[in-house]
């Protein structure tokens, strides 16, 4: 019943959005992944040390609270492992969880992360495969960036 009630409100968000303003498709750096998201996102800044972890871009609306960045990274393991070790880099201390979306298998994990002096709370997805793999880091900076984040994320395709 809570999985027909987010997806319900995910559908809500997505619809409501998508008339205020249309949706675009974004590609996830230069791998075969895409997520749709509210025309009103923008490339915003990606520094130098930003690159050197990894970030390949970052996306931001002045007409959300929500903005998030992308990784792609290399590593050992399977999806759950990798998963798992780079939850445990970013401080997790919940269980990393796993899904399917669109045919996608996703883990996620919660964590805090500071940036300009401030702590944000953090929701993390994790997919790809055979050494290389994409995080995307949504920044749930006010009362509705969950599940505009959830919205986004559901949207992930292949």
């Amino acid at each position: 019943m809570r999985k027909l009630l987010l997806l319900a409100l995910c559908l809500v968000l997505t619809a409501g959005v998508a008339s205020a303003g249309g949706m675009k498709t974004l590609t996830l750096g230069d791998s075969q992944y895409s997520v749709n998201v509210p025309e009103s996102f923008v490339n915003g800044e990606v520094t130098d040390e930003d690159k050197a972890e990894g970030q390949v871009a970052y996306y931001k609306s002045d007409e959300t609270t929500l903005d998030f960045d992308v990784y792609q990274l290399s590593g050992n393991g399977t999806l759950e492992e990798f998963a798992a070790t780079d939850a445990k880099a970013f401080g997790n201390t919940e269980a990393v969880t796993s899904r399917e979306i669109n045919g996608v298998k996703v883990s996620s994990y919660r964590s805090s992360q500071e940036s300009e002096g401030e702590t944000y709370d953090t929701i993390a997805y994790v997919f790809g495969g055979e050494g290389k793999y994409i995080r995307l880091v949504f920044w749930l900076d006010g009362s509705n960036a969950e599940a505009e984040a959830e919205a986004i994320i559901t949207s992930l395709k292949k």
